[in-house]
């Protein structure tokens, strides 16, 4: 708690800077990579484990209960400008940053190489061999954790593996595992049945964990940048999300300016007639640049909109009037 209040007073100083009208997104990263990050991860090789090992629960299911990680999400959530109850996953995978478990848990295997090959009358090495024989004590939960990333020969050869490699081989392992789960998670339904998955929209068209294109424009108009994160993280006032938490039923969330449809992403940049004189013109400058864009069916082109790597086509056009958001 002691490290999230000082990571907070670093990380206060960094969100100053963030209400200016501009936003250099890849400056901000790097600022909290250097001033805040490092105290969150500060002596995470002992208490991050004692904090996530659960024998009955996928290491993912425990990444957002550190403190430290409610941390480094509102920074995210900050940044992009996204309320807070924006989907963490989704937050995390936009800025392409994975969550403070795995480079805690990298410092873990690291601390126990140290202690692995610290002699036994040593400090270290005795606290570390007591530790193998009591149930939450450091040794014992690095075993389960070994298991659990299915690095058991590890514990069973001590001593016979590159610490660069072995490394290297566990956050590639954690990386891959955490973006399996978070696909996962972007499919899976069975936890909203009535209200449907909050990121059902940004599974069509997000495929790869990785800091987006439209983020890296530098000096950005924030309110612009801010408006684009919204409806792709569906972090927003259209009445599919507003009517999540007045418990109104999706079918009924409809538009409230044309009353035609459901009132989500697709609908508000694509079909809703209220808004046409605004998309015609958006519109009719995609088909001159890209030609093919008016021969696409609506999923086409929204998925087309969101994807675009072009920062002046996919937000500064797709800006709606103001208010909205």
């Amino acid at each position: 708690m002691y490290l999230c209040k000082k990571a907070s007073k670093a990380l206060f100083c960094i969100r100053k800077a963030l209400a200016s009208e501009n936003l250099n997104v890849d400056l901000f990263l790097k600022l909290y990579e250097q001033c805040v990050k490092p105290i969150l991860l500060y002596c995470s090789e002992v208490w991050c484990l004692e904090k996530i090992i659960n024998q009955a629960i996928p290491l993912e299911q425990k990444y957002d209960s550190l403190t430290s990680e409610k941390v480094q999400l509102k920074f995210c959530k900050n940044l992009l400008g996204v309320h807070k109850s924006a989907v963490n996953n989704g937050v995390r995978a936009e800025l392409g940053i994975f969550p403070l478990a795995v480079f805690c848990l990298k410092s873990s295997v690291n601390f126990w190489l140290h202690a692995t090959q610290t002699e036994n009358d040593k400090l270290v090495g005795k606290a570390y061999k007591d530790s193998c024989n009591i149930k939450k004590g450091f040794g014992n939960n690095f075993k389960i954790f070994l298991q659990k990333i299915n690095f058991s020969h590890v514990w069973e050869n001590q001593g016979t593996f590159s610490k660069t490699r072995l490394l290297h081989a566990v956050v590639i392992r954690l990386k891959d595992s955490y973006v399996s789960f978070w696909k996962s998670a972007l499919f899976d339904d069975s936890k909203n049945p009535n209200n449907g998955n909050k990121l059902r929209t940004y599974r069509n068209f997000k495929t790869e964990y990785r800091l987006e294109k439209y983020l890296l424009s530098s000096d950005n108009p924030r309110q612009e940048i801010t408006i684009f994160a919204k409806i792709r993280l569906s972090s927003h006032k259209l009445h599919v999300e507003e009517g999540r938490y007045r418990k109104t039923p999706l079918s009924e969330r409809l538009c409230q300016l044309c009353k035609l449809g459901i009132e989500d992403e697709e609908h508000f940049v694509l079909n809703c007639p209220k808004l046409d004189h605004i998309r015609n013109t958006f519109f009719g400058e995609l088909s001159t640049i890209y030609p093919m864009f008016s021969s696409m069916n609506d999923s086409e082109k929204f998925k087309f909109i969101m994807l675009s790597k072009d920062y002046d086509l996919n937000v500064r056009k797709c800006l709606l009037p103001a208010g909205w958001h």
